[in-house]
């Protein structure tokens, strides 16, 4: 999500089986180590984007966070992802907040305020094992880097330096034995933008460099790695080292991932092209010519049977295939990380566009073979499924709850 949005998953099973429904999917570790489509079939079969207050437009790390009541309430987050049946989480990091000095040396271990943030994180998620309650995979995101997207060369090697301290203190702390926690998954950056556009071998490069350092902590940690123009589902085939001749060809533990808020004018409820200005005008969906019918393909997904849809899902359905071809070619799973809708749309309308998401990561028989993760969870002022306002500590019974239903039943989710 681009950094005027508070907080933000595509996987293609079609290489290694259909992913899993919710209810038959094990949160445990498995005795062996699972390839990266297996952690995409099952940990990432439903994903949702968390945001915990972390730090944004010029917040302290955690700025006040640690509040009891707050915590109490985010606590319960958890717990309403667990019922409503998604299988992880999508969390963004700041690993490289107020670090003016951008070389290697500057960064020997995670500050501890971050440190903390992602002691706590990994406790609400796989540490609840413990405690009884169903674990949920976590995506660790680096989500907000702007000064490498504006200076790439000045800051490539503190971005590597960055996943080496992370992946480290994880092995450490979260890896009984050495053996890796397959649940932990390693995001490089969220939506690479700013120079890394005009130079997409700078991003080659620095991606490949990370990847590299992390798997050798930890080789069997699968890591996610998206194209430029923030994530765009057609960047992802200049990802070269990813090829079947590419650099990391031998490396199978990584995902590929995009973001998709098709169209735009619709997700963010706006005319400006760049997507900003969420919320300044209204739009249906579908509206004008995009409402007219169109043969269905074979391939695709009908509820109905119909063999017409609209020309607007007709659009929404092959802008994906643009991942399920990727996936296809370099043998290596795909991931969506976001998809959502801003709140001045209609109820109808999003949970209508949400539904037509989720139908296009089916198969003709309609077994879904993608995983996905909306956004988002929280903050139901703009893409929230829940208000977390009244998901307070106080309020913990299901009348106290508020949930966009319309938009949980879209999503196939069962109301928590």
């Amino acid at each position: 999500m681009r950094a005027w949005v508070l907080f933000a998953v595509l996987g293609l099973a079609s290489c290694g089986g259909a992913v899993e429904e919710a209810s038959k999917i094990s949160m445990d570790p498995p005795s062996q180590a699972m390839t990266a489509f297996e952690i995409n079939q099952t940990y990432l079969a439903r994903t949702i984007n968390v945001g915990l207050n972390w730090p944004w437009a010029g917040n302290e790390p955690g700025a006040g966070w640690r509040d009891r009541n707050a915590v109490l309430n985010r606590k319960l987050w958890f717990d309403h992802i667990r019922q409503a049946g998604f299988t992880a989480v999508r969390m963004p990091f700041w690993f490289a907040w107020k670090q003016t000095d951008p070389s290697p040396a500057a960064y020997p271990a995670l500050p501890a305020d971050l440190k903390e943030q992602l002691d706590w994180a990994l406790e609400q998620t796989i540490g609840e094992t413990d405690r009884g309650k169903a674990p949920l995979a976590i995506i660790v995101d680096f989500h907000e880097f702007q000064e490498l997207m504006d200076a790439p060369d000045a800051r490539a090697d503190q971005l590597v330096k960055i996943w080496q301290v992370v992946a480290q203190y994880v092995h450490d702390h979260r890896d009984p034995g050495g053996k890796v926690d397959q649940r932990i998954l390693f995001e490089v950056l969220n939506e690479p933008h700013g120079l890394l556009v005009t130079d997409t071998g700078k991003w080659n490069q620095m991606y490949e460099r990370v990847v590299r350092a992390i798997h050798q902590i930890s080789p069997e940690r699968a890591v996610l790695v998206g194209g430029v123009h923030w994530n765009a589902v057609r960047y992802l085939k200049d990802l070269a080292p990813l090829a079947p001749s590419g650099s990391l060809a031998v490396d199978r533990y990584i995902i590929g991932t995009f973001h998709k808020y098709d169209p735009n004018t619709f997700a963010f409820q706006t005319n400006n092209i760049d997507c900003t200005q969420p919320g300044s005008s209204f739009h249906a969906w579908p509206e004008g010519a995009d409402a007219e019918l169109v043969a269905r393909p074979a391939e695709a997904y009908s509820v109905t049977g119909s063999a017409q849809w609209t020309k607007a899902e007709q659009a929404l359905w092959t802008s994906i295939q643009e991942g399920v071809q990727w996936s296809r070619t370099t043998q290596r799973p795909v991931f969506m990380g976001e998809f959502g809708v801003w709140s001045t749309a209609t109820l109808a309308d999003r949970a209508k566009w949400i539904k037509a998401y989720r139908h296009a990561t089916y198969d003709a028989t309609g077994a879904p073979q993608i995983a996905w993760a909306y956004w988002s969870f929280n903050n139901v002022k703009d893409f929230g499924l829940y208000d977390e306002y009244k998901l307070g500590a106080n309020q913990q019974t299901a009348a106290a709850r508020y949930s966009l239903e319309m938009l949980v039943d879209g999503l196939g989710m069962k109301q928590p």
